[in-house]
């Protein structure tokens, strides 16, 4: 009942035009909306890949930049580099559009539609799958989405699969399972589970944009970004494989982009940022680090190393992401 009043009255605000008086009321200066991406698609194109993943359709997408070009300050990652060291600051109303993981519907749908409005986002890439490989998530979402069995045996017990409802639970359980266990003996224990449910597992399809591509968005003034190279939990890794992964995601992309990113983003959004995963990506020169903290960035009170972001949904209404791009949002 609670959600249904919220809904009521985030829809009366914005129908009414009280989101926009309370946004144009906002005069802060260095507040930044910090937008996350994944993937944006129609429902129904890729029904092997996990729908969790799914921000936008490109129909939502168009409506949301229309939205940043029309209400907001949409800015690029070099803007906020300058006011986060000391420069001009944000004008108030900042909004910067992040893009993480590199799915082809990037190439497809995203740039088109926000290159149309001049919007130029940072696009975050786990380089290790550049235009190769297939993302666990997806490999263990399709191996449990066409499976014949009715349970399988787990690191967690035996799971049931009997129907849609108990495969997508059994997901979800695996899938923290993947986040919260060492990476490499997950990666393991996911590739028999995956060879145990179906017969060909999902993995020779190209998903993800290849150099070339990268390349080529950045010609177009994308700025692509490190996001580890083979995308785990950073908190579940050593140190010694931490700096790896985040120095060879930032030597790939130098050596094929031609770029010395500034910019990085922590994989699932960790709270490893914090401490001594937080130091090592200062120690590697990154300006700015992303996490998936969902609020609103103040440049001159949040941590570099720190900053949160506000994930995109598809069940996310225009009223409610209205209101996630208001003061409102951090009441």
């Amino acid at each position: 009942m609670y959600k249904s009043f919220k809904r009521l009255t985030l829809n009366g605000a914005h129908s009414f035009g009280i989101l926009r008086g309370l946004n144009y009321l906002d005069g802060s200066r260095n507040a930044l909306y910090a937008l996350v991406y994944h993937r944006v698609d129609w429902e129904d194109s890729q029904p092997r890949l996990d729908p969790q993943n799914l921000s936008a359709t490109p129909r939502q997408f168009e409506q949301q930049m229309r939205l940043l070009v029309n209400e907001y300050h949409p800015v690029t990652g070099d803007e906020v580099l300058e006011a986060v060291t000391g420069g001009k600051p944000l004008s108030p109303r900042a909004v910067l559009v992040t893009v993480d993981d590199g799915y082809r519907d990037f190439k497809e749908h995203i740039q088109p539609i926000a290159g149309h409005y001049g919007i130029k986002p940072i696009l975050f890439v786990p380089t290790a799958y550049a235009g190769t490989g297939i993302f666990w998530w997806d490999q263990l979402y399709d191996a449990l989405r066409r499976t014949k069995l009715a349970i399988v045996e787990t690191p967690l017990g035996i799971l049931s699969l009997s129907d849609l409802v108990e495969r997508q639970t059994a997901f979800l359980k695996l899938a923290e399972y993947m986040k919260t266990t060492p990476y490499e003996s997950a990666l393991a224990v996911l590739n028999d589970l995956c060879h145990e449910l179906v017969p060909d597992p999902f993995s020779s399809e190209k998903l993800t944009l290849d150099w070339d591509e990268l390349r080529e968005l950045a010609r177009l003034g994308i700025t692509i970004a490190p996001h580890t190279h083979t995308h785990p939990a950073l908190g579940n890794i050593s140190l010694e494989q931490t700096r790896f992964e985040i120095l060879e995601s930032k030597r790939l992309i130098r050596s094929e982009i031609g770029s010395n990113s500034d910019f990085f983003a922590y994989p699932y959004g960790s709270s490893a940022a914090i401490g001594d995963t937080g130091k090592i990506v200062r120690e590697f020169g990154f300006q700015l680090a992303f996490t998936m903290i969902q609020r609103r960035a103040r440049l001159d009170k949040d941590d570099p190393m720190h900053m949160p972001r506000i994930g995109i949904s598809p069940r996310l209404t225009f009223a409610q992401l209205h209101a996630h791009l208001s003061t409102i949002y951090n009441l």
